[in-house]
């Protein structure tokens, strides 16, 4: 984002000290290839806000990063209050941790070279998306988008080297998610949220703004619909 930001004559802002000290060790670890720090289950979220500027528009982002326990029961969901305001949502989808992806990396000696994300994906997104509408919030009104991460990872296997070809279309995205055993998932999705928009990114490669799998995407998505 900061590097699409300056190439379009406009800029990056971290608005706070605190959130000055984790975009610079975010940014270190990031530029570096190390694998970024898993978030601590017993911090509360704490909004880092970003000021966007581009095309003579200013947008401030609040980035907020809870751990995965979170998303774990109702009632820990409960908790994190913003996503019952949230007109747009970003699902992040770790392709890896579904059991054919799996089985590929294994088989492949690949296991080693990155982390996968630990526990049930479609539990977490229940824990979050179920009580909303348990509260009587209509998810229909709502837009969501489905973030399929790991596109360079996913490249080497053999079940997603023709996936990356078509990583701009989104219901390519979604069809392939189904064949990989995703497909109670995607059903739930598609009941909560008809117009879901499926992405696949690559957060590890340097990607301009409008390369298909430009982890942007998402976020000028997100950016667009809450206009």
């Amino acid at each position: 984002l900061e590097t699409d930001l300056a190439v379009a004559g406009g800029g990056l802002e971290v608005l706070t000290p605190a959130g000055e000290v984790v975009i610079a060790e975010l940014r270190r670890m990031i530029t570096s290839h190390q694998h970024t720090r898993k978030t601590a289950a017993e911090i509360t979220p704490a909004g880092i806000p970003l000021l966007c500027r581009r095309d003579g528009d200013e947008v401030e982002l609040q980035v907020l990063d809870a751990a995965g326990e979170q998303f774990g029961t109702w009632d820990t969901t409960g908790e994190l209050r913003y996503l019952d305001s949230g007109t747009a949502y970003l699902f992040i989808l770790d392709p890896l941790a579904l059991p054919q992806l799996g089985h590929e990396m294994r088989a492949l000696g690949l296991s080693g070279e990155v982390l996968t994300a630990e526990g049930d994906q479609a539990a977490a997104y229940g824990s979050a998306f179920d009580r909303l509408r348990a509260e009587g919030i209509d998810l229909r009104r709502r837009t969501l988008a489905v973030v399929v991460t790991k596109a360079d990872m996913v490249a080497k296997l053999p079940s997603g080297r023709d996936l990356i070809s078509s990583a701009a279309a989104s219901d390519a995205i979604r069809d392939w998610l189904i064949e990989m055993g995703a497909d109670r998932l995607v059903e739930r999705i598609v009941r909560d949220f008809p117009k879901a928009r499926y992405f696949l990114v690559d957060s590890m490669g340097t990607r301009s703004g409008s390369d298909p799998l430009s982890p942007l995407g998402p976020l000028q998505w997100a950016l667009q619909i809450n206009k």
